[in-house]
């Protein structure tokens, strides 16, 4: 993803990929090689964390062309001399931050500034506004959760305790769910509760926590759908398959959504699909409630039911939007 040649010696040449790797001559032999980033290694310092993985641009500081920037998934980062045999990274002074979300999520108690995200390749970021967890010397910073790509997130209301939850999910299926109480050791405060024998799913993982009935939590794996009622206790072994929604939806999950307010029998849950279908589940926690498709006309197949929102005052009406290249965006 990115090859550069040092602006004055011709055989100095960076090429990156997920690490980055520089070559003396050219890349002529496989013995002037070093691995100078990316994955963590002892061939190269990073006392600011700044390296990571995933490079994609570069640019050299024409009045030091041996001061080299670099842009990666992990945003702006520089080395210092390219030239030595162990180039050191550094943030610089700008403190300069990137990143991507692929969803957002808000503390559900009333009044709360706590907010989390599933962030491309940068795994699930808390900015933690109540010290839940513990304070930060800047509040605006974000403690970061789980590891890998972010995908979908979801935190629970408190309990008759005060303990909260938050779910977070990195690529493939993978899910996670966290206590926001202590301990903080990785052993208590991570449980892996991907239902078992699901296999890999689609990149960005989804699930669905109702934000008005926390307790409830919807897992998609493709085109399957697991739920649960027992969000904060639920196990891999312990989820439901609701068995009505494989053989109907056509195309993985890729966005789900429920009415709000306290969950009766008349809630629905909302299914969009990536090839461009949308449908509804009328009482979804009966895993044999019956899947009707209400695709509207105008999706084309091809586009991808990316997010679905319903009006909070009536769940009779949704938005649906619609992503892809040449479809309509919005239903």
């Amino acid at each position: 993803m990115l090859l550069a040649i040092h602006p004055t010696n011709p055989n100095l040449v960076l090429a990156g990929g997920v690490n980055l790797f520089k070559s003396t001559d050219g890349f002529l032999t496989k013995n002037n090689n070093t691995f100078i980033g990316g994955l963590e290694s002892l061939t190269f310092t990073d006392p600011d964390n700044a390296s990571h993985v995933d490079f994609h641009a570069f640019a050299f500081d024409p009045v030091n062309p041996n001061r080299l920037l670099v842009a990666s998934d992990g945003g702006i980062a520089q080395i210092n001399d390219v030239l030595q045999s162990n180039v050191t990274w550094s943030l610089s002074s700008s403190r300069y931050q990137t990143i991507q979300y692929y969803h957002v999520g808000i503390d559900p108690t009333p009044g709360s500034r706590t907010f989390f995200g599933g962030a491309q390749d940068n795994s699930t970021t808390f900015r933690d506004a109540n010290g839940l967890i513990g304070a930060l010397p800047d509040s605006n910073d974000h403690y970061l959760l789980i590891g890998g790509d972010g995908c979908q997130v979801g935190m629970t209301k408190k309990d008759a305790n005060g303990k909260q939850y938050l779910f977070g999910a990195a690529q493939n299926g993978l899910l996670f769910r966290t206590n926001l109480f202590p301990p903080f050791t990785r052993l208590d405060m991570y449980k892996s509760i991907k239902p078992n024998n699901t296999g890999e799913g689609v990149f960005v993982t989804n699930f669905h926590l109702d934000p008005d009935n926390t307790d409830l939590l919807y897992f998609a794996m493709e085109d399957s759908l697991f739920n649960t009622n027992q969000s904060t206790t639920v196990t891999a072994g312990t989820w439901k398959l609701m068995d009505s929604v494989h053989p109907k939806v056509i195309g993985d999950i890729y966005s789900l959504e429920t009415t709000r307010g306290a969950y009766s029998s008349f809630n629905h849950l909302f299914i969009g699909s990536g090839d461009g279908h949308l449908y509804r589940i009328r009482n979804p926690q009966n895993p044999s409630s019956p899947v009707v498709e209400i695709t509207p006309p105008g999706i084309t197949s091809g586009a991808v039911i990316k997010d679905i929102a319903v009006n909070p005052r009536n769940q009779d009406t949704l938005l649906a939007v619609v992503s892809n290249y040449n479809v309509l965006s919005i239903f």
